[in-house]
């Protein structure tokens, strides 16, 4: 299998309509007021975005993802279903939303410093270890849910909230730091 890296970043306008139908991503770029992560795709190989839409399906094609620093928000289902097998994502995001990488081929080891983290944003992905860095507030309901591989969850003394965050996931090892104010079921 091959594995290309897929950069998002900061200036996709012209294409947003063709991405939006092609992709089945959200219906704007602008998502309560931040600067989201699909503002622009450039494919690296000068690829046109239909070809580009149409190899991030391709099951002989794993990507990396690399979100650039300034990106705030990854929209809701962005990388759903999608061949995604490992993201960077910088401490300028402060939110991942519902489904962003549900269900993406998504696996080893996740850092994550955002602030907030949507429902199933994670779920039945192959992610093994989840480190959560000082700043993280609130993990949504079912976000790593059904996560098999998940063995080793890392949670700082900035979380308040693990609204059943982790269920039917084969965790070995996890510390509650005393600021959470809420592990309801």
């Amino acid at each position: 299998m091959s594995r290309d890296t897929l950069v998002t970043g900061s200036k996709l306008t012209a294409l947003a309509n063709s991405i939006r139908e092609k992709a089945d991503i959200s219906d704007s770029l602008t998502l309560d007021g931040m600067k989201t992560a699909v503002d622009n795709i450039e494919t690296g190989g000068g690829e046109s975005l239909d070809s580009f839409i149409k190899t991030l399906s391709n099951p002989a094609t794993n990507y990396s993802i690399i979100i650039p620093d300034g990106a705030t928000l990854i929209p809701a289902k962005l990388y759903y279903g999608k061949r995604i097998t490992s993201v960077t994502i910088p401490n300028s995001v402060e939110k991942i939303e519902s489904y962003a990488f549900g269900y993406s081929y998504l696996s080893g080891e996740l850092e994550l410093s955002v602030k907030e983290i949507g429902e199933f944003a994670f779920q039945e992905t192959g992610i093994t270890k989840a480190i959560f860095k000082s700043g993280v507030e609130n993990i949504g309901y079912a976000a790593f849910n059904s996560c098999d591989n998940l063995i080793e969850v890392v949670l700082p003394n900035t979380i308040k909230y693990l609204i059943q965050c982790f269920g039917s996931c084969s965790i070995k090892t996890i510390n509650l730091p005393a600021s959470l104010i809420s592990v309801p079921g």
